[in-house]
């Protein structure tokens, strides 16, 4: 799970030098939500300026915050939330060391993060990939059938 979390944010990450000649166009993730077409939402998400893509993954966590956790897991959540959030200008870092540096940190983190994530919470790998991978919604009704 460490790898996908690694993967994910990388290619979430690494995106923007390979589409800055296509045109941008940021829309909120309650718009990006309406696309009903999944490549559709992909491409879109990709257009999306960092500026955006750092809202979009905002409403993302408070969204998932807003589920029925526990303390710990809330807490949990919180601490990936900070890492992002804390880090983001290094991960769109122009200079090349930089953004290396901060992919490392990133492997790092994201190894600790979804050990505990595993053991502490016996947190599923489905459960992991909806609050890490997946910009889509997240209910307390799926996070109920992925507890079972």
């Amino acid at each position: 799970m460490r790898k996908l979390l690694f993967a994910v944010l990388t290619l979430a990450l690494s995106v923007a030098p390979f589409v800055a000649s296509a045109q941008s166009k940021d829309m909120t993730r309650e718009e990006w939500l309406k696309i009903e077409n999944p490549d559709a939402r992909h491409v879109a998400y990709i257009k999306m300026s960092s500026d955006a893509k750092v809202s979009f993954w905002k409403d993302k966590f408070k969204d998932v915050k807003e589920l029925k956790w526990s303390k710990a897991e809330r807490k949990h959540i919180e601490k990936l939330e900070k890492f992002y959030i804390g880090n983001i200008d290094k991960f769109f870092s122009k200079d090349e060391k930089v953004k290396a540096e901060a992919l490392e940190m990133l492997d790092k983190f994201s190894d600790e993060w979804t050990k505990t994530a595993e053991k502490e919470f016996g947190w599923s790998r489905e459960i992991m990939f909806h609050i890490i991978a997946d910009g889509g919604e997240f209910t307390d009704e799926m996070l109920a059938k992925l507890r079972q």
